[in-house]
């Protein structure tokens, strides 16, 4: 990764929610951040669905059994609202970001609904986005942010699917997207306004 200029390695993963799985997990991506670490690769942990970082209260107790030197996180937003049924829902991925905004590096702008599950357009689920997108500019996040489309809903194609969650993120963050003919490079600008 390092050759190749890959700064970010995003790792989810364990099964186990007994306490020796937290301890053993912790002690794993410890290694792992260590080892990235000497070759300037960030190792970010991904909160998800059926790992061990499942819930919030997952997530607080493998934290405790990692270095923060060694290991950032990284927030999925919409299994944030999905999985951390021990919060309310929409301030579930609000309550993250504020808790371990000291170690985020990474975000992933998804939302969930429970009629659509993850298969939800960005702004069109149970998460607070406009508090999300507030704590994002508050803190001048810098970072990198993906957006995961799980796959369209409501009878839209992908692309009118991207296209919703793109305006919509746009908007929320003040930042000028350039989707215009269904063509996108990727790049995300901020707004010539």
């Amino acid at each position: 990764m390092a050759a190749l200029g890959c700064p970010h390695l995003v790792l989810l993963g364990g099964g186990g929610k007994e306490d020796a799985d937290f301890v053993a997990l912790g002690a794993i991506l410890n290694c792992i951040g260590e080892i990235a670490q000497q070759r300037g690769v960030g190792v970010y942990y991904h909160n998800h669905t059926g790992f061990t970082g499942e819930t919030f209260e997952d997530m607080d107790k493998l934290l405790a059994h990692t270095d923060p030197d060694r290991l950032a996180v990284m927030c999925d937003v919409g299994h944030a609202i999905k999985d951390f049924i021990n919060q309310p829902v929409q301030q579930r991925a609000l309550r993250f970001l504020e808790k371990y905004w000291h170690r985020l590096r990474f975000i992933e702008f998804k939302d969930w609904h429970p009629e659509t599950d993850l298969n939800t357009c960005v702004g069109e689920g149970r998460c607070d986005w406009e508090a999300v997108f507030e704590i994002i500019k508050q803190n001048g996040y810098n970072g990198w942010i993906t957006v995961e489309q799980n796959g369209p809903s409501r009878d839209r194609t992908p692309l009118e699917w991207a296209r919703i969650s793109c305006e919509f993120i746009r908007k929320g963050l003040g930042v000028w997207l350039p989707f215009p003919s269904g063509a996108w490079d990727g790049r995300i600008y901020k707004s010539p306004s």
